[in-house]
């Protein structure tokens, strides 16, 4: 019994001669197989490549629809060059890719977010190819890389072209190869969890040779340094294509693996023909295993077009992902034929025994704002009392403030027994690591309900802190291959958030902010701010008056009636000794995003009881008071005081305070004097 099932997908027609290349490539929970097709018009053949949307249900494939077009219809020229006669896809920064190439060697590209709505084909001017010959991409991390094959100085050479974004290209000739024919290339991961690139290619006279190539991000070029070149003799003279994929496969050897597929060679009459065979290379060994041959169905038969392999991802339950080896093909039987065969692949599994549910540590808090103490005070005087100035979140009990906060944590890594801090998952099954991000990588919304009441104490002149410090619950996965045989010193950790809790820091540095405010010295803050300063942005900015008639009250309010902070993101580094939730095993820091906001404006008030005078001359008779609300204008953040340098990542708002006039008794009895009414 073979080890794979294979499939034929008979609703999607390549084109009828049985050379349409094909390749495949997992997006957003199903595979999405491309081939090209020519289209009878009345002057002639068109071209076009067409794509079948498709979805493993485990035992079987789900067609969701079939021979939709991903590119308009290339004229066919005298010269044949509008034939797509390549075709690569990949997936990068959540965009899906397909490059096709042409009989001329001009290479474009085409791209889609849903699935379903696809670019304007983009001609990389860069990249310049054999035209009939395989072109192949793959992504790891920042970058994504397309190979192709370029003659150079008479040399068969593999050139490569590169981008971060998707717009600006990069593109050079690796002198790594000579005799290059049709390439194939795969991103993975190596024992260390470093990423890599496999390379393979079937030369010009049908040999294959496979390369590894690491990647080092900030240098010039692409980055790229090839190792371990190996020939694979048993193939000489008799292949044509390969194609790699990252993955064990049922049947296959144990641990982290790697497929390559080579297909056979066949002439005109298929006298002396080779069938497709299987190499599997071994990760932490770095060790190729012997060859399979391929001995069921249509998937035994060489083919005549470039073929692809890709890895699939299937949520077998909550706690399981699965995955699968996808070789798509065309195979030329009665008809033009769209193939497909599958194998079983890794799987992660959670293990629920270590699952951990905890709030983060002091270092891990969100911060969501500050608030420069109570408003500033006069007392004319009179003895103190706690109520001459307040803010308050909350001030009745009615009316509470709410907070909520959305949250993202993506996945860590331990691999090795090293965590390993990157923008991307790594560990011996790359897409799996890819897909679990993205299911995980979710938002999770919390919210909470407080009250804090900020009042003046003699003596002490300090800021509030306001943080969120959210309740994780971190899971562990643990990655086995095919057969369930647990890949030993690999652990892949997901988190959620569940609640969050309050905390109010004060810290005895007010008077280091601007102007050097001190909440028992009114002096210090008049004058502090004449409006919003150039790196804030405002949400509020009011002028609030306390007369000597009595007690003054204000409600906060935004245009929005929230205080608001853009995403930001909180690291911290994770200390030996501390009992945290993120120490995954010998890492050195974490960090997650976050978007907070204060809801229920209007339950944020302020109120002014200062006592009257005697009718002293120096007895304070009117404050102006300013309440101002900022958030950091970006580019600026350096400049906002009012966030800690552990925090410069974050974005909290702050209420700050600036008294605009002050009016004693003297100047007052001295306007009334001068007063039109009393000159007459």
């Amino acid at each position: 019994m073979a080890d794979y099932t294979e499939h034929y997908l008979q609703d999607s027609s390549p084109w009828q001669t049985g050379v349409s290349p094909t390749t495949g490539c997992y997006f957003n929970d199903h595979a999405y197989l491309f081939f090209m097709q020519r289209i009878a018009q009345r002057a002639g053949h068109e071209t076009r490549i067409a794509c079948t949307k498709a979805r493993s249900t485990g035992s079987d494939i789900e067609i969701i629809w079939s021979n939709k077009p991903v590119i308009p219809n290339q004229p066919v020229s005298w010269q044949g060059n509008a034939d797509v006669m390549s075709i690569a896809a990949c997936t990068h920064a959540g965009v899906m890719y397909v490059f096709f190439s042409n009989r001329g060697g001009q290479v474009s590209f085409t791209c889609t977010i849903d699935g379903e709505k696809w670019t304007e084909p983009v001609y990389l001017d860069k990249l310049t190819v054999h035209g009939d010959r395989q072109i192949s991409a793959a992504s790891i991390g920042e970058r994504m890389f397309i190979f192709g094959s370029y003659q150079q100085d008479g040399e068969d050479r593999a050139i490569v072209s590169w981008t971060d974004d998707g717009h600006t290209w990069g593109s050079e000739i690796r002198t790594d190869w000579t005799k290059v024919g049709n390439i194939s290339v795969c991103a993975f991961v190596d024992a260390a969890g470093e990423p890599r690139l496999m390379y393979a290619m079937a030369t010009k006279y049908w040999n294959v040779w496979t390369g590894i190539y690491s990647y080092e991000s900030g240098e010039t070029g692409s980055g790229l340094h090839v190792t371990d070149i190996v020939e694979h003799t048993e193939f000489h003279g008799s292949a044509e294509f390969v194609a790699v994929a990252a993955g064990s496969a049922k049947g296959g050897n144990h641990g982290q693996i790697l497929q390559m597929i080579v297909n056979g060679w066949h002439g005109p009459t298929w006298v002396g023909w080779k069938p497709q065979q299987k190499k599997e290379y071994g990760i932490a060994s770095n060790t190729w295993y012997s060859t399979k041959t391929l001995g069921e169905g249509y998937t035994r038969y060489p083919l005549w077009a470039h073929f692809g392999a890709f890895t699939y991802v299937r949520a077998v339950s909550a706690t399981e992902l699965r995955q699968e080896i996808w070789y798509v093909y065309n195979y030329n039987n009665v008809q033009s034929s769209l193939y497909v065969a599958r194998w079983e692949s890794d799987q992660l599994v959670r293990d629920d025994s270590s699952t951990l549910q905890q709030p983060v540590s002091r270092e891990f808090r969100s911060l969501l704002g500050v608030v420069e103490g109570p408003p500033p005070y006069v007392l004319n005087g009179q003895p103190f009392r706690d109520s001459v100035s307040r803010f308050q979140f909350g001030y009745t009990t009615s009316l509470q403030t709410s907070v909520s906060a959305t949250i993202k944590i993506g996945v860590q890594l331990k691999i090795g027994g090293k965590f390993k801090d990157k923008k991307f998952p790594l560990f011996g099954s790359f897409q799996l690591g890819t897909e679990l991000t993205r299911k995980t990588q979710t938002a999770n919304e919390v919210s909470q309900t407080f009250e804090k009441t900020i009042a003046p104490i003699p003596g002490k002149n300090e800021t509030t802190y306001i943080y969120l410090r959210p309740v994780i619950t971190r899971y562990a996965f643990k990655l086995k291959d095919w057969s369930g045989q647990e890949i030993p010193g690999v652990v892949v950790y997901t988190f959620t958030t569940s609640d969050t809790g309050i905390d109010f820091d004060v810290k005895k540095n007010l008077s280091s902010f601007p102007g050097n405010p001190d909440t028992n010295n009114y002096q210090t803050w008049i004058g502090r701010f004449s409006g919003t300063p150039e790196y804030a942005v405002s949400m509020v900015n009011v002028p609030i008056e306390w007369t000597e008639s009595g007690e003054t009250k204000y409600t906060l309010k935004t245009a929005t009636s929230e205080l608001q902070s853009r995403e930001d993101t909180v690291k911290a580094e994770v200390k030996g000794g501390i009992d945290n939730i993120f120490d995954v095993g010998g890492n050195s820091s974490f960090s997650y995003t976050v978007e907070k906001k204060t809801t229920k404006t209007e339950s944020i008030a302020l109120s002014l009881a200062f006592p009257r005078g005697k009718g002293e001359p120096n007895d304070i008779v009117k404050v102006g008071l300013r309440v101002f609300a900022w958030s950091p204008r970006e580019g600026f953040v350096d400049k906002c005081y009012w966030i800690p340098e552990n925090a410069r990542d974050q974005r909290p708002w702050i209420i700050a305070w600036s008294i605009d006039s002050i009016e004693t008794e003297s100047q007052k009895q001295a306007a009334t004097r001068s007063s039109p009414e009393e000159l007459v």
